[in-house]
């Protein structure tokens, strides 16, 4: 780096670390019937889809956060109020968009097989749903050095154009 473009970056970084506190205001709080929980959310054109750790189904909502369809994902014997009891849930805490019309949920891992569920749906005229079990993937997951002495618990995911990247609550 020669002396100017050092200068320049010294320049940056001073001024972002003199930076005010941020302060954020929520605007409008909106509550929606029949969505038990909310582990993540995505959109896609004009739609919002919502996943929950602890329901079988993927909510679509418009803009006006008005619930438009539910589809049901797994079959659940042992749910009310749209909630599976604990003991048996997915746990889909992880929901991405790859491309415009490709939607990805993983479940945490935390508990086989239940939580060892992976889904692709395609957003075409009429959902596409595959369903995955990623034992497997997972158990490579699990034998990671990061995760030595803990269990897999996979809270989030990103996509790039080329990697997935797992946000991991690290239990011990």
């Amino acid at each position: 780096m020669n002396r100017k473009e050092l200068l320049i970056f010294f320049t940056f970084f001073i001024q972002a670390c003199n930076t005010p506190d941020m302060k954020i205001t929520v605007a409008d709080k909106i509550i929606i019937a029949n969505i038990p929980s909310g582990s993540g959310i995505i959109k896609s054109g004009d739609a919002y889809y919502i996943i929950g750790d602890d329901s079988p189904f993927l909510f679509a909502l418009n803009n006006e956060f008005k619930v438009t369809s539910q589809t049901q994902l797994l079959d659940a014997a042992n749910f009310s109020d749209n909630r599976i009891i604990k003991s048996e849930k997915p746990d889909f805490e992880a929901v991405e968009m790859i491309g415009e019309n490709e939607v990805v949920i993983f479940s945490s891992g935390s508990k086989s097989p239940q939580r060892n569920i992976f889904f692709r749906i395609l957003l075409n005229d009429s959902l596409i749903i595959e369903k995955h079990d990623v034992t497997d993937f997972y158990d490579k997951l699990r034998k990671l050095p990061i995760l030595k002495d803990s269990e897999l618990n996979i809270e989030a995911t990103a996509f790039t154009t080329i990697r997935f990247f797992f946000l991991i609550a690290k239990r011990m």
